[in-house]
């Protein structure tokens, strides 16, 4: 592993940052013995989601984008039980090339401080053709301790 490789480990590693990266990298921290917890969804796909006491981090990754060159991702979740909206944008991360996935990076101890929340993902994409919308995505995320172990197991990815 690289040094800047081993320097964002750390700072997602440590909570302290959510990156983009590609499946390669993920590769390489789990061969580091990282934790990782990962989910892959295409657009208008659902997918259950939670982050375990065991995970240090939590990948997510948005497919069906071969041959896109740039894209931004748009999150908006809505706090379950309440009528609060969380939104974040994440402008202009990479497109793994080999994969035609955006692949994010979070920290198990963000994903384990969350709600629950109902996350639509949409992506601006853009390639030598012009621009689109990519998905929604939707996540559907619990917290590790109001889940059962058969809920657990469920959401459990890869």
């Amino acid at each position: 592993m690289s040094r800047v490789e081993q320097g964002v480990r750390d700072l997602v590693h440590g909570g302290g940052l959510m990156v983009s990266s590609t499946m390669a990298m993920v590769d390489r921290m789990r061969a580091g013995n990282i934790v990782v917890r990962e989910y892959r969804t295409e657009p208008g796909e659902h997918v259950e989601c939670t982050a375990g006491p065991a995970d240090d981090l939590l990948v997510t990754r948005y497919g069906e984008l071969r041959e896109v060159t740039s894209a931004d991702v748009h999150f908006r979740g809505a706090i379950v039980g309440s009528d609060q909206f969380i939104q974040m944008e994440f402008a202009d991360p990479p497109v793994d090339q080999e994969t035609g996935d955006v692949v994010l990076i979070a920290p198990g101890a963000l994903n384990r401080s969350l709600p629950p929340v109902d996350i639509e993902i949409r992506i601006t994409a853009r390639s030598a053709t012009g621009s689109h919308e990519a998905g929604p995505y939707y996540y559907h995320h619990r917290p590790w301790d109001l889940l059962d172990d058969d809920e657990r197991q469920r959401r459990a990815g890869r």
